[in-house]
């Protein structure tokens, strides 16, 4: 009964897979010209160039990785409180962007339901949902498929 949409489902994840590829090496192949040209532009000594029409010029994008978990959550901590005591929102002193801690939400809920390690966690399950809600949450739970060959 499935085996027509199995043999059809790999064709195209197989496909995917070969394009994937093919996209990789072509990202390879952008990086090593981006870096060729930003090594004429510091031989020249120079941030820009006009050639042909064109101009090159060296960008910076600065993004901020975290390297100390305490240090970061006691800054956010003394950034909230100083936030709460002027009258702003406790969101004016988050450091991080609106992503969530999946597995330490779950564990957290998992927990607060009083439920054994081993036990699966119901997402639509009334109690499941008023916990998440006590954090700000709500969790959605995206079903995806799976093929194996035996």
């Amino acid at each position: 009964m499935l085996i027509d949409y199995i043999e059809r489902y790999q064709k195209v994840r197989d496909k995917r897979a070969e394009l994937e590829q093919a996209v990789a090496k072509l990202k390879e192949a952008e990086n090593s010209l981006k870096a060729n040209m930003l090594a004429q532009l510091d031989a020249s000594g120079l941030d820009s160039i006009k050639e042909g029409g064109y101009t090159i010029f060296r960008k910076h994008n600065i993004r901020a990785e975290i390297t100390d978990h305490a240090k970061l959550q006691g800054a956010m901590f003394e950034l909230m409180t100083k936030a709460h005591d002027e009258g702003r929102p406790l969101q004016d002193g988050l450091l991080l962007q609106r992503t969530v801690a999946k597995n330490t939400v779950l564990d957290r809920i998992h927990s607060n339901l009083g439920l054994e390690p081993t036990e699966e966690l119901d997402v639509n399950d009334q109690a499941t949902i008023d916990e998440a809600a006590k954090l700000g949450l709500r969790l959605v739970d995206v079903i995806d498929l799976s093929i194996r060959k035996k």
